[in-house]
């Protein structure tokens, strides 16, 4: 099973010689993820209101939108064939999409995640930019994080009375409802 996440990935699959490149996330809901035998993932996971610059985050909602080879070792982006990485080479990678300019990051979310004001924008301008910017309405990216914070908290052994108070639910079937879903 897959879980609600609140960001994106680029994910590297290698199956019997054959790869594939693709964005995935941000998955709003747990669902079945079938695992090939014998593929291996290499996965880039970037942080909420992070994106490629040239691919709309609401295409991979849910699911994943596929990018195109350029080779057996390298994909397109904008234009250009950007080598495929080794797992010893993803930080070389990530700061060479930096440099081109393809990892550009919203402004409004951080101020958002916060709780601070941003300037000179409208409450719906902002909620625009957020949803744009990460894929999801600000209150569905909040129910995924508090969801997955309460995981964290349970699987560390915290006990559920509390794990109900700290991520603010109202009571412990609201919380297993959450995780469900």
């Amino acid at each position: 099973m897959s879980r609600a996440v609140t960001s994106s990935e680029l994910v590297f699959t290698r199956q019997g010689g054959v790869v594939q490149v693709a964005l995935v996330g941000p998955v709003t809901e747990a669902a079945p993820a079938p695992v090939p035998l014998e593929a291996e993932f290499l996965g880039v996971p970037f942080a909420p209101g992070t994106l490629l610059s040239s691919l709309l985050l609401g295409q991979a909602l849910n699911g994943g939108l596929t990018l195109p080879l350029a080779s057996s070792r390298a994909f397109w982006l904008n234009g250009s064939a950007i080598p495929i990485p080794r797992e010893d080479e993803l930080d070389a990678f990530v700061a060479c999409l930096l440099a081109r300019g393809e990892l550009p990051h919203s402004a409004v979310v951080p101020h958002v995640l916060l709780g601070l004001p941003v300037e000179d924008q409208s409450l719906r301008t902002v909620q625009r930019q957020f949803q744009h910017a990460t894929g999801l309405s600000y209150r569905r990216f909040e129910q995924i994080w508090r969801a997955s914070e309460a995981a964290r908290l349970l699987q560390a052994g915290n006990a559920i009375a509390d794990v109900v108070v700290l991520c603010r639910y109202n009571d412990q079937p609201h919380l297993t409802c959450a995780l469900r879903r």
